[in-house]
């Protein structure tokens, strides 16, 4: 039981560790994302593709 509740909070931390470093701007920094085209408009936004992030997240449960 302990290795499990330890298994978890591992997770739980790698989660949120995550999630600020990517508002922080490790995916651009890694050139995690791709631009798939712009938004229409007068302030148009890039289209992202977030294949290479999504990849990289599950690295930590593929080990």
């Amino acid at each position: 039981m302990p290795v499990l509740i330890i298994a978890f909070m591992l997770q739980h931390f790698e989660k949120v560790i995550l999630n600020g470093a990517s508002q922080f701007g490790i995916i651009e920094d890694l050139d995690l994302s791709n631009a798939q085209g712009y938004t229409p408009g007068p302030n148009p936004l890039p289209i992202l593709d977030l294949q290479r992030y999504s990849t990289a997240t599950l690295i930590f449960y593929w080990g």
